[in-house]
């Protein structure tokens, strides 16, 4: 049978460790992180497909825009997306998959 007190220090110590490791992974996360962001506004403002720097960076694209927005780089802003126009009989058209009759229930 084991003292309660071990256990409780053996576990003490399992938290220290992966709390010591899980810190020293975000350090590593933040490093890299900045690394690929000068990387990736390097890459753009040298002429790189935005696109192909964006999936090579494996950022979202709202991400790395900022990025390359706070470095200066000029970036156009998106257009907001329009209804689809009624036809001729004043409906609009559904959704892709959608369906124009209720679903049983």
């Amino acid at each position: 049978m084991e003292i309660p007190e071990t256990a409780q220090a053996d576990a003490l110590r399992n938290v220290a460790r992966l709390g010591a490791e899980r810190a020293d992974a975000l350090a590593t996360a933040d490093r890299l992180t900045a690394e690929l962001r000068t990387a990736t506004v390097h890459a753009v403002r040298s002429g790189a497909s935005r696109t192909r720097a964006r999936e090579l960076s494996g950022v979202s694209g709202d991400l790395f825009y900022a990025w390359i927005e706070g470095a200066g780089i000029e970036v156009r802003r998106r257009r907001k997306k329009m209804a689809a126009a009624p036809d001729s009989q004043g409906r609009r058209p559904l959704g892709r998959g959608a369906s124009d009759t209720p679903e049983d229930t």
